[in-house]
């Protein structure tokens, strides 16, 4: 008994390392508080945690991923930019992560949708930073929305825990 409260309490830390990495985008916030879930099932022969509980989790983690790909897009689209500012900011923020880790996704975005929109849209200046702030907004949203959903997950766990 006093392992498996051991090994819940290293995981339940690690957990809010997860819920870390959604405000700071340094790790793969709710998938690996996901993978984190998933060791704590397998060490525990899924004993404390049923796999179905672990499938609901995933969902949250699916949940999770496209508001992190999808809300930068909403935002832009919401504030003015056009279908193809909107998916520079998404090819922007993937670029950005892979070159400038972890904060390049926002400076990807910013400047794909406001390179985008100026020269591909032909907007003016005041347009296009416009459309490049609506998708900073909604990144912002998006990080706030996965704040509540790795919450939900962190509670979802302690609850399959404790039942």
């Amino acid at each position: 008994m006093i392992t498996t409260t051991i090994i819940f309490i290293v995981i339940l830390g690690l957990l809010l390392l997860g819920l870390v990495g959604v405000l700071l985008p340094i790790l793969p916030g709710i998938p690996f508080m996901f993978i984190v879930a998933l060791i704590y099932g397998i060490l525990t022969k899924f004993g404390v945690i049923a796999p179905w509980e672990i499938s609901l989790l995933a969902l949250i983690v699916g949940a999770s991923i496209l508001v992190d790909y999808l809300s930068g897009f909403f935002g832009a689209k919401f504030f003015g930019a056009s279908k193809k500012g909107a998916l520079g900011g998404l090819v922007g923020s993937v670029l950005g992560l892979l070159f400038f880790p972890p904060f390049g996704v926002f400076i990807g975005l910013i400047l794909g949708v406001f390179l985008t929109e100026y020269y591909l849209s032909k907007k003016q200046v005041q347009p296009s930073v416009r459309a490049a702030a609506g998708a900073l907004l909604g990144a912002a949203t998006g990080i706030g929305l996965n704040l509540l959903l790795g919450l939900t997950f962190i509670g979802l766990f302690i609850w399959f825990y404790w039942n």
